[in-house]
């Protein structure tokens, strides 16, 4: 049985007008189309505590789950609303966003310099109208600092805590997923996440499926036929390199 797929986006846009550096972007044709694909093939949606129960599941010995996937954006662009969410009305499915919180309402500092800029973010009255529907939210720490592992303790502390926090009060609800800006964090970066109060995390791309380090495919990178391939090849690497088990949790001290 294939392993869970989750999808990592970050923009879905209805054209592309110029390139994208970042590589972030996805068009509505192409991210329906790949949807459309796992559909069609038995995959099932569910969320992202699902998978990483799922995993923990088939580490003890327990029975292999079906074909599962899971959809998460990361940053919180506007158009994960404008765009990408009637996409996923219209099949049914739902999603993760991670939160840049400071963000919120405001445009992408940190792409700047870096690619389209500036682009506008989800405010509150969009965060709300879908988490209202069913799409849960995660946090993408305050700031977006470029690489946590980089960042001073108490700097690190702050923009896990005060983001989850954000997200809670403004939605009422807890938030339990987070995800490592660019998909960078090291031992100290996991176990400081788990400290913060999260349940799982999400790292970039990659074969690693732990609950604190959930490898994801760059839906942006695999488009077209290329899909099948990208999924192809992540399951080949999967079963050459063996899948870490899922870790037990970190101990809090």
């Amino acid at each position: 049985m294939p392993a869970p797929v989750i999808l990592m986006l970050h923009r879905v846009v209805e054209r592309m007008d110029a390139p994208d550096l970042t590589g972030n972007s996805i068009t509505a044709t192409a991210f329906d189309s790949q949807l459309a694909w796992l559909i069609s093939r038995g995959y099932r949606c569910v969320s992202l505590g699902a998978i990483a129960d799922a995993i923990e599941e088939n580490d003890r010995g327990g029975p292999r789950s079906d074909r599962m996937f899971s959809i998460t954006f990361d940053d919180g662009y506007r158009d994960n609303h404008d765009v990408a969410w009637p996409i996923l009305r219209r099949h049914g499915l739902q999603a993760t966003v991670f939160l840049v919180t400071e963000l919120i309402g405001g445009v992408n500092e940190f792409d700047r310099g870096r690619g389209p800029y500036p682009v506008r973010m989800l405010d509150e009255r969009q965060i709300r109208e879908m988490h209202a529907s069913g799409i849960e939210f995660g946090s993408h720490t305050c700031t977006h600092p470029d690489d946590l592992t980089q960042v001073a303790e108490d700097d690190r502390r702050r923009e896990l805590a005060a983001s989850r926090s954000a997200i809670e009060s403004l939605l009422d609800a807890p938030c339990n997923a987070f995800s490592y800006p660019h998909g960078k964090s090291d031992h100290a970066v996991e176990l400081a996440v788990e400290r913060a109060g999260y349940t799982l995390a999400c790292r970039a791309s990659g074969t690693g499926l732990t609950r604190f380090g959930l490898s994801r495919m760059d839906a942006a990178r695999w488009t077209g036929a290329r899909f099948g391939i990208g999924l192809a090849i992540r399951d080949l690497k999967l079963r050459v390199r063996g899948t870490a088990p899922i870790a037990a949790p970190a101990v809090r001290r």
